[in-house]
């Protein structure tokens, strides 16, 4: 994440659910879907994912406030940014599904992963406001 990002913030984040209080003032770039939340308020207090998850979020917003134009370039993502293939959302494009805080389900095919565990955060982005949505933070889902 880049030095404008106040490093109180990033140490001050106790667990998932302040996490999530705080999200609009931590991460003013990137948006949410309701479902998150139940996602994230489950991240204790010194679990290595509460610090993965905040490193993937805080690596997001960074990439927002440097986005002046054009399209959504996965390669400025430090982590690897993966699409599920065609074979998975035929079969479990369900499972990718979010309601959106604009009342849209759309399906999230874009995903990082939070090494070392098996999980992922699947997001959108939006070159029109770049901004990115955050439609999951969980457990890898299934693949075709």
């Amino acid at each position: 994440w880049s030095s404008d990002v106040c490093s109180s913030d990033l140490l001050g984040i106790r667990d998932g659910k302040d996490l999530w209080g705080r999200r609009e003032d931590l991460f003013p770039s990137l948006r949410f879907c309701d479902s998150v939340q139940r996602q994230l308020v489950v991240l204790r207090t010194g679990d290595p994912l509460l610090k993965a998850v905040r490193d993937r979020l805080f690596e997001f917003e960074a990439y927002c406030r440097g986005w002046v134009d054009g399209p959504f370039s996965a390669d400025e993502i430090p982590a690897r940014v993966s699409p599920e293939s065609e074979r998975t959302l035929n079969a479990y494009g369900y499972e990718r599904t979010f309601l959106c805080p604009d009342g849209v389900e759309r399906v999230f095919s874009l995903h990082v992963r939070l090494t070392p565990f098996a999980w992922r955060i699947h997001f959108i982005p939006f070159a029109n406001v770049r901004q990115i949505l955050i439609g999951y933070v969980g457990r890898h889902l299934r693949t075709g």
